[in-house]
């Protein structure tokens, strides 16, 4: 009985101390079209629209679980069960990186390329794995990540800024502006975003910025927040928001 309290002492304050030290970590995510493939099938699995699986997405801050499987790839708990999915009878070979994929019960974040078999819904631009070193990977186990949906445009405006390599997106979708729904993203409200329709000439600013970049010498850094409000403020460092946080909740 002893050695029960005091173990279950040692719980409670290892506890108290991760939920003083955890940090809120916002990841900016455009869902569904070349983004995210799978978001449809997602929706069907749990007989809901693909704006309903947006919701519900980005509506619940995710304790990181663990890091594991690759660099900085965090196990996330938290999903709500209306959303778990069977992951793919087939891996697929490569997935993108910053990739937020569903697998069975729980979510993340593929910040390399790699196989995998998660149902991919959406990516996000941010540079989360830097193999160079220069910046550390902005999250750890204990730490809370909230998923912020973002439009193509605001999608390839982060990724220049980042410099992220999204050199797969090249050619994908055409020019975002055919009439079936495989490059075309949801933006904040769930909706597709017609208000900033991504055209060639996003692709060519997202190529000329990191060829500009990679010719000074500098990395790029993210300059301006992406979104606004009086308690945003950008992280120059990362390209994210990060703000203290004491313990994950439901969002409304």
């Amino acid at each position: 009985d002893e050695l029960e309290q005091n173990l279950s002492c040692l719980a409670q304050s290892e506890g108290a101390a991760n939920e003083s030290t955890s940090k809120l970590v916002e990841i900016p995510v455009a869902y569904g079209g070349v983004f995210g493939p799978d978001l449809n099938d997602v929706a069907a699995q749990a007989g809901i629209s693909p704006d309903e699986v947006i919701r519900i997405h980005s509506g619940v801050d995710y304790p990181v679980a663990m890091l594991g499987f690759l660099p900085g790839f965090p196990y996330l708990s938290g999903l709500d069960e209306r959303i778990h999915t069977s992951r793919l009878d087939t891996p697929r070979t490569a997935i993108p990186r910053g990739s937020v994929g569903i697998g069975g019960q729980q979510t993340g974040i593929y910040p390399l390329e790699s196989p995998g078999g998660w149902r991919l819904i959406g990516r996000t631009p941010l540079l989360l794995f830097d193999a160079g070193g220069t910046r550390e990977i902005p999250y750890a186990a204990g730490d809370i990540i909230r998923f912020v949906p973002i439009s193509e445009a605001e999608f390839y405006r982060i990724a220049a800024e980042e410099g992220t390599d999204i050199s797969d997106l090249a050619n994908a979708g055409s020019d975002y502006s055919n009439n079936g729904e495989s490059g075309d993203a949801r933006g904040v409200s769930g909706a597709s975003s017609k208000r900033e329709p991504v055209t060639q000439s996003h692709r060519r600013h997202y190529e000329a910025h990191r060829q500009n970049k990679r010719h000074v010498g500098n990395r790029p850094r993210f300059r301006t927040a992406w979104l606004h409000g009086s308690r945003i403020r950008p992280c120059r460092r990362y390209g994210f928001l990060v703000a203290a946080r004491s313990k994950c909740a439901r969002r409304k």
